[in-house]
C-alpha cells in the first residue's frame, strides 16, 4: 500500500513538473538574444509571422527577420525560407495595393473639388460626424453647408460674445425708451443700467460692438472650396485655412 502511494506521488510530481520543463524550454524571454549582426538585452519575442519576429528589448522594439534568429529559434518557430519569401512578397503586394487605393481616393477627391474661394462664416449651426454645419456667404449668396476640416470653435465663441453684446445693447435701448421686452428690461436691471448711467453704458457697449465686428470680419473669413458631394442634403465644402487679414 505504501509503495502504491509512493509511486502515485512520484507520478503526480512528474506530471506537475512536465509543464514547467516545457515552459522553460519554450520561453520567449532572453537575458541576451544574439541575432545575426545584432544583440538584444532583456529581449522578449512577442509575435512571429512566417518571415519576421517582433522583438522588444531594452531600448525599444524591432521587426527581425526569422533568418537572423539563432538556429534553435528558427527551428522552434518553424522557419521555412520559401514560406518567408512568399510572406514578404504578399506583404509588399498588400502595401502597394493600399498605396494605390489612397492615390485613387486622393485623385477622386481632387476631381470633385472646386476652386479655392474666400468665404465668410455667418453662423455655426451644429456638427455632423466631425464636419461643421454652418451658414456661409460665398460669391454674394448665402448657403448652409457642411465644412470638412478646420477648428471653428473660435468663430463659435466670437458669435456667442457678439450675441451677448447685442442683447445688452437692446436692453439699454429698451430702458432708454421705456419700452423693450420684459427680458431686455430684466437684463438691463441685472447689468445695473439706469436712466442716470444709461448713456455711458450705451457708449461702452457700442464701442465694444464696433471693435468686435471689425475683428469678426477677419476672424470669420476663411478659404474653402466646394465639392460635388453632399451629406444629409447639405453641400460639402473643404476647409483650406484662415484668410489673411
Amino acid at each position: 500500500m505504501t509503495m502504491k502511494v509512493g509511486l502515485k506521488l512520484v507520478m503526480l510530481l512528474l506530471l506537475g513538473a512536465a509543464p514547467l520543463v516545457r515552459a522553460s524550454a519554450d520561453t520567449n524571454t532572453f537575458a541576451v538574444l544574439e541575432c545575426k549582426g545584432q544583440t538584444f538585452t532583456n529581449a522578449r519575442i512577442s509575435s512571429v509571422t512566417a518571415a519576421y519576429a517582433i522583438v522588444f528589448f531594452d531600448g525599444g522594439g524591432k521587426k527581425v527577420p526569422l533568418s537572423d534568429l539563432p538556429p534553435f529559434l528558427q527551428e522552434r518557430y518553424g522557419y521555412d525560407p520559401a514560406k518567408a519569401e512568399q510572406s514578404i512578397a504578399a506583404e509588399k503586394q498588400k502595401k502597394e495595393a493600399l498605396a494605390q487605393a489612397y492615390a485613387e481616393q486622393a485623385a477622386l477627391e481632387a476631381s470633385t473639388q472646386g476652386d479655392r474661394q474666400k468665404v465668410r462664416v455667418l453662423k455655426i449651426l451644429g456638427n455632423y460626424i466631425g464636419d461643421t454645419h454652418c451658414e456661409i456667404e460665398a460669391s454674394g449668396s448665402h448657403e448652409e453647408v457642411l465644412m470638412a476640416g478646420g477648428d471653428f470653435s473660435p468663430i463659435q465663441e466670437y458669435y456667442s460674445k457678439l450675441e451677448t453684446l447685442e442683447s445688452d445693447a437692446a436692453a439699454i435701448q429698451g430702458t432708454k425708451s421705456g419700452q423693450g421686452s420684459r427680458r431686455s428690461r430684466r437684463a438691463a436691471a441685472m447689468a445695473g443700467v439706469t436712466p442716470q448711467n444709461n448713456a455711458a453704458y450705451a457708449s461702452l457697449i457700442a464701442a465694444q460692438l464696433k471693435a468686435m465686428k471689425t475683428q469678426g470680419t477677419n476672424l470669420t473669413t476663411i478659404y474653402a472650396s466646394p465639392t460635388t458631394r453632399k451629406y444629409a442634403n447639405l453641400p460639402i465644402w473643404t476647409y483650406l485655412g484662415k484668410a489673411a487679414p
